[in-house]
C-alpha cells in the first residue's frame, strides 16, 4: 500500500511460494479500489483459503492453466 493506485486498470502476477495471503493482505487498498486481473499461482493445501479470501473481495475466478489461477473483479 506504498502507492495509491485509485480507478486504474492493473494486471497482477502473484508467484510467491505459499506466502500469497500475506502479498495480498499488503496490497488490499490497491485490490479493492481499482479494477484488478489477478493471475496467481496456487498450491493445493492453500487454494481453497486464497479462493474464499478473493471472493469475499468480490473476485471472481475465470479461468485456470495448471497451477495458476485468475481472477478479476470487474
Amino acid at each position: 500500500n506504498l502507492i495509491d493506485f485509485k480507478n486504474e486498470k492493473i494486471a497482477i502476477k502473484i508467484d510467491v511460494e505459499r506466502h500469497e495471503k500475506n502479498v495480498l493482505d499488503g496490497m488490499i487498498n490497491i485490490l479493492n479500489k481499482n479494477k484488478i486481473i489477478i493471475q496467481i499461482e496456487l498450491f493445493e493445501e492453500r487454494k481453497r483459503e486464497i479462493f474464499d479470501y478473493l471472493e469475499k473481495n468480490n473476485y471472481i475466478h475465470f479461468h485456470t492453466i495448471k497451477k495458476d489461477y485468475y481472477f478479476k473483479n470487474f
